[in-house]
């Protein structure tokens, strides 16, 4: 193929991808995850809303946590770039505690 023709195939076939091909919604997806992740308000081990209060602004000594006991090991389940942004939640902790 010539190398004319075979930049014009080219051209045509990027024109008509759109930005909803499976790799865009792909990329599109991790990064919501990546962002939900990293969500000072969202527990880095299931995503759901951790009840943080000091992330959410209020005074420290306001959370669930400060009642909690965490044992040896929880943290360690949480991805090591996400450890010290967000908080786990009680289900979390729960679940942890559960299984001992």
């Amino acid at each position: 193929m010539n190398r004319a023709l075979k930049s014009e195939l080219q051209l045509e076939t990027e024109s008509n991808l759109s930005p909803d091909t499976d790799a865009s919604a792909d990329r599109d997806a991790n990064a919501n995850l990546k962002e939900a992740q990293m969500n000072p308000l969202v527990c880095p081990l299931c995503g759901e809303a951790n009840g943080c209060s000091y992330a959410a602004g209020a005074p420290h000594s306001e959370c669930w946590c400060n009642q909690a006991v965490f044992p040896e090991g929880v943290f360690d389940r949480i991805p090591t770039e996400q450890r010290r942004k967000s908080c786990i939640c009680q289900t979390c902790l729960v679940e942890f505690k559960a299984r001992g």
